[in-house]
């Protein structure tokens, strides 16, 4: 069940239906390398203000196919009824040629990563 909730919310699929034990979550982001300022890129989600999202793009402008899914950090902290926590993700994509032979360099994994402090709200349990 774990993984398929964070398959499907990293998809885009409805959060409410993957994670219907919370009332509420909430997630503070910075985001870490090419493409953004020294400091960061900051950002902040929340259910309740259908902000939340399951793939956040990665700033990285040489960046292919990149990105980061978040929905392993909330479900660590949602399968451990834990009120809060915190992750650090990888970004998904890759820098440079797929085929070495257009720049003659491989392509690599990119090197941006997005530091994730999350906190949730549980619903009541039931009678």
């Amino acid at each position: 069940m774990a993984e398929r909730r964070k398959k499907e919310f990293f998809r885009g699929a409805d959060f409410p239906r993957l994670f219907p034990e919370l009332a509420d979550a909430e997630v503070e982001f910075v985001q870490r390398g090419a493409g953004v300022a020294e400091d960061g890129k900051r950002g902040s989600l929340s259910f309740r203000e259908r902000t939340l999202e399951g793939h956040l793009p990665c700033a990285n402008p040489s960046c292919r196919k990149g990105g980061f899914g978040i929905g392993a950090v909330i479900e660590a902290i949602a399968a451990a009824r834990r009120p809060d926590g915190e992750g650090e993700v990888a970004c998904a994509g890759y820098v440079g040629a797929l085929r070495p032979a257009e720049s003659g360099a491989p392509a690599a994994t990119c090197s941006n990563r997005l530091a994730v402090k999350v906190k949730l709200r549980y619903k009541p349990a039931g009678p």
